[in-house]
């Protein structure tokens, strides 16, 4: 029962910080922020983490879509694909992923927590399920935010990707080091946490919110509380 509370609030997280990104691109209609406040509220009535994950795939998909519709078909963006990614706004989400996975692990290997024991994402050999859990609320704020920052300024162009011989489109090295740069800058970016009442950089609101799993599962609070950007 804890498991799937907890799993409510990290996708209760995501799901807002993703309503987030649409309305500061200018993404999304009444209508649609109406769809997505409903899902949202479906989150309370699941009681499994399979109907959780199916209300999570739903606002993906539309997530995406509204995405797809306003980037220049140039890009080739036709919602999330994955090993390998198919186009090259899916190899910049693919690599921010990857880079904020790395963040959130080393965050969860200084609390002392068990990396490979999540509540979202259940055990499996080799991956760490704690940092894929907990990266749920980031993922748009931290990563697709800025992919969308980029290609709207003209700071990646297509010509900073190749494709290799099985299709996989992957950043070149030029391409590799301005992501980086515009990321990094990203994580040190300071927005207002609830928690401290203060403004405090992305970095730290990670390691903060892995002490907030670690009270919660302790029993300490009384429930998880994710990071949703509030002003």
């Amino acid at each position: 029962e804890k498991r799937i509370a907890v799993s409510k609030r990290i996708l209760e997280g995501k799901i807002r910080n993703q309503l987030y990104v649409l309305k500061k691109k200018n993404l999304t209609t009444k209508q649609d922020n109406r769809v997505i406040l409903s899902m949202l509220k479906d989150l309370d009535r699941c009681k499994s983490i399979d109907e959780l994950m199916g209300i999570e795939g739903q606002v993906a998909s539309l997530y995406f879509a509204k995405i797809s519709e306003k980037l220049d078909p140039k890009w080739e963006f036709n919602g999330r694909n994955r090993r390998p990614p198919k186009d090259p706004i899916n190899a910049l989400l693919s690599f921010g992923y990857s880079i904020l996975h790395n963040v959130v692990l080393s965050a969860i290997m200084a609390t002392g927590l068990d990396p490979f024991i999540g509540v979202l994402h259940r055990e499996h050999y080799g991956r760490a399920s704690l940092a894929l859990d907990i990266m749920e609320e980031f993922r748009p704020i931290i990563v697709d935010l800025e992919v969308l920052s980029m290609i709207n300024l003209g700071q990646i162009k297509k010509s900073d990707f190749s494709e290799n011989i099985g299709g996989a489109i992957f950043l070149t090295d030029k391409g590799r080091k301005k992501f980086l740069k515009v990321i990094r800058k990203r994580f040190e970016t300071k927005r207002y946490y609830h928690l401290l009442d203060s403004r405090v950089e992305y970095i730290r609101i990670i390691e903060a919110q892995v002490r907030v799993f670690e009270k919660c599962i302790l029993g300490e609070i009384d429930s998880y509380i994710p990071f949703v950007v509030e002003r």
